[in-house]
């Protein structure tokens, strides 16, 4: 998956804006997630703006957007072309002059950034697409404790920790210009499967064979429901 943005400046020109991002995922118990981008952009040119800002996801399916900047809610238009969700913002704000700052909220859910295989939560982010454009982009996780703790996270993150209802895990840009985020909780999983040995006796008469069974480790404990036929 991979995640991008745009922005048409008005007027038409290589304006030049700096860029801020949060985005948090907020994952409630049955694996649903909850996101909401914090952005603010400031204008590093006395004569141009920006009108509008696209938004572009590929391999999710996204609904209940909403957006707003600083006067209300602003006007969405959502497009669907093969596996890629377009979402365009046109907005109230026209902010002009240097240093001045337009900052917006976008909020949307989708429910296949975690699936539930076996007894692990998997849970998997989008890479930045075009990351040149952005001075900072901080991602946040927030996971429902009922997951189980974290067994395996890539990236490495940079602020891992606790709360009273959810792990709270943050990214910052140069995480995840390469991949994106793949963490997993939980304690254990199962496995269910059989394995066939092939014994050959090479002399005419009866002999003994051996076959190898998988042992208990430190890792892993394994439970045997039959052999068949019977040693």
């Amino acid at each position: 998956m991979v995640l991008s943005f745009k922005f048409l400046v008005n007027p038409v020109s290589a304006a030049s804006f700096s860029s801020y991002y949060k985005t948090t995922y907020e994952f409630d118990t049955d694996g649903n997630s909850f996101i909401t981008q914090e952005i603010s952009l400031v204008n590093e040119s006395p004569d141009l703006f920006v009108s509008e800002y696209t938004l572009s996801l590929s391999g999710s399916q996204i609904d209940k957007i909403q957006a707003y900047d600083g006067i209300g809610p602003l006007e969405i238009a959502k497009t669907i072309k093969d596996d890629t969700t377009l979402i365009k913002l046109n907005f109230n704000e026209k902010v002009a002059g240097k240093g001045k700052i337009l900052s917006f909220i976008l909020k949307y859910q989708t429910k296949d950034l975690a699936q539930k295989r076996g007894n692990l939560w998997e849970i998997t982010i989008p890479k930045l697409g075009k990351s040149s454009d952005i001075n900072t982009y901080l991602v946040v996780l927030k996971v429902p404790l009922s997951f189980g703790k974290p067994a395996f996270i890539n990236p490495t993150p940079d602020l891992e920790e606790k709360t009273a209802d959810h792990y709270e895990i943050s990214f910052n840009k140069e995480k995840l210009t390469a991949v994106g985020v793949l963490a997993t909780f939980g304690k254990w999983q199962t496995f269910d499967f059989s394995l066939d040995y092939e014994l050959k006796n090479e002399s005419p008469t009866a002999a003994v064979g051996k076959i190898a069974l998988p042992p208990d480790t430190a890792y892993q404990t394994v439970f045997i429901k039959s052999l068949n036929p019977p040693p």
